[in-house]
């Protein structure tokens, strides 16, 4: 063997945020990366297919003419969402849906508190072959108080417990 190729990554899980951040974090990923799935949880956050657009065209802006990376559109699914917005959302080009349990998180106000509510949503998003992406974190039983951090809270989510019936 004379030459090994290696394909540059897909990061699936990346948050690129707006302004300075975005411009600071962008030029470390696209060189690393040739795809990344952009989170929703922004200032404001993603929610419709016209921000969807105008954030996917800010995060293209900020790229350089040597950048060839593609970012993958995601939504922030909220207890406004519709099944007519999630069409747009899908024919606007996004792949995902996050969802955010309210509070859970950076940026997660406005999440959602009734994940029944949005059985019609999650249908919709079936149909329309998006992927449904769930942000994962619990209190490890016997803690009603906050523990260390996300990282502490990441490790006791099981989403075997994950029961939406």
């Amino acid at each position: 063997m004379q030459e090994l190729r290696i394909k540059r990554a897909n990061d699936m899980h990346v948050h690129l945020r707006q302004g300075d951040m975005l411009r600071s974090v962008l030029p470390h990923t696209a060189l690393q990366c040739a795809r990344a799935l952009v989170m929703p949880n922004t200032i404001p956050p993603i929610l419709t297919a016209e921000d969807v657009s105008n954030y996917r065209k800010s995060i293209l802006d900020s790229l350089t003419g040597d950048d060839a990376f593609t970012p993958l559109m995601t939504f922030k699914v909220a207890p406004s969402t519709t099944s007519a917005e999630v069409r747009k959302l899908k024919a606007e080009g996004a792949i995902a849906g996050k969802l955010y349990p309210e509070g859970v998180t950076t940026n997660s106000e406005g999440g959602v508190t009734d994940f029944k509510a949005l059985y019609p949503v999650y249908e919709t998003m079936q149909d329309q072959g998006l992927v449904l992406c769930l942000h994962g974190e619990a209190l490890p039983i016997g803690h009603e108080t906050e523990v260390d951090g996300a990282l502490e809270r990441t490790r006791h989510f099981d989403s075997r417990n994950l029961l939406i019936a």
